[in-house]
C-alpha cells in the first residue's frame, strides 16, 4: 500500500510538473510576444519623434517665410506710400506751374490788347523790346 501511495504521489507530481512546465513554456512565449510588442511600440515611437521633428523643422521654416513675406509687404506699403507722397507733389507743382503759365498768359493777353487797342505799332515795339518773349502773342494780335 505505501508503494501504491509513493506511485500514486510520482504520478501526481509528474503530472503537476508537466502541468507547470506548460505554464512556464505559456508564460515565457507569451512574455516573448509582449517584449516584441513593445520592441515595435518603440520602433514606431521613435518614427513617431522623428516626423514630430520633422513637421516641427517645416513649421519653423514656414513662420520663417511669413515673416519674410510680412516684411516685403510692409516695405511694399511703405515705398507706395513714398510713391505717392511724390505723386501728390508732382501733381501739386504742375498745378503751380500751370496757374504760373495761365497768369503768364493772361497778362500777355492784356498787354497785347492794350497794345491793340491803343493801335500803336510804336507800343507794341516798346512791348516787345521790353519783354522779348511776348513777341510771338503779340505779332499774331497784330495779324
Amino acid at each position: 500500500m505505501v508503494a501504491d501511495e509513493v506511485r500514486g504521489l510520482a504520478r501526481k507530481t509528474t503530472e503537476s510538473t508537466e502541468t507547470i512546465r506548460t505554464l512556464v513554456e505559456r508564460l515565457q512565449g507569451e512574455a516573448s510576444e509582449s517584449v516584441r510588442s513593445m520592441n515595435n511600440n518603440f520602433s514606431q515611437l521613435a518614427a513617431v519623434r522623428t516626423l514630430m521633428a520633422s513637421v516641427s523643422e517645416g513649421a519653423e521654416k514656414i513662420r520663417s517665410a511669413m515673416a519674410r513675406i510680412h516684411q516685403g509687404a510692409d516695405q511694399t506699403r511703405l515705398g507706395m506710400d513714398e510713391q505717392e507722397s511724390v505723386s501728390k507733389s508732382v501733381a501739386r507743382q504742375v498745378n503751380e506751374i500751370s496757374n504760373s503759365a495761365n497768369a503768364s498768359l493772361d497778362e500777355i493777353d492784356e498787354h497785347c490788347a492794350r497794345a491793340s487797342f491803343q493801335n500803336s505799332d510804336h507800343g507794341l515795339s516798346v512791348l516787345i523790346t521790353r519783354r522779348p518773349n511776348f513777341a510771338p502773342y503779340c505779332v499774331s494780335t497784330l495779324a
